[in-house]
């Protein structure tokens, strides 16, 4: 299901991952944003809403420079955070968690620490997308500008002078 070759087909607003994400958060009903993983070496490449038993779910797919490709597949979650935990497939190592209202899977085939490594990537950037606690969503109004201060008496004169 997963090669190289799955993603050579471009869809229509994969490069703007901003825009994927906000569209894939839409769908759940909550924050989402496509982690970017380029500081483990993982580009994104493209992003899909999909359907399992008519439960939709998202799949974000990584290429690295040479090899088989990583997939993130992340569905709307209502019940408890659970915490990362690395399983092995036949030759597939994937990591299950939860947060932030999504459960999440990564695939790929990637040994057991690099696995842990990038789906704790994902996690703190999922956590820095999360809106602060107490945040309502409103803009805070722009800060008027005060008036100019004369600086000149704010300066510490130095004893010699």
């Amino acid at each position: 299901m997963l090669s190289r070759d799955t993603f050579s087909i471009s869809l229509l607003g994969e490069g703007n991952p901003d825009l994927v994400g906000f569209k894939i958060a839409n769908v759940f009903g909550t924050e989402f944003r496509i982690p970017d993983l380029r500081t483990v070496d993982l580009v994104f490449q493209r992003a899909q809403m999909l359907q399992r038993e008519g439960v939709p779910f998202a799949q974000v797919a990584y290429l690295p420079e040479t090899g088989a490709p990583l997939a993130l597949y992340a569905r709307a979650h209502k019940g408890e955070t659970q915490p990362i935990r690395i399983l092995d497939k036949d030759d597939l190592s994937l990591a299950t968690w939860s947060h932030g209202g999504l459960s999440l899977l990564l695939a790929g085939q990637l040994p057991e620490d690099r696995l842990r490594a990038i789906a704790h990537v994902i996690n703190e950037q999922l956590a820095d997308a999360e809106p602060a606690s107490g945040d309502t969503g409103t803009p805070t109004p722009p800060v008027s500008n005060p008036s100019p201060v004369d600086l000149r008496e704010h300066v510490i004169q130095s004893p010699d002078e």
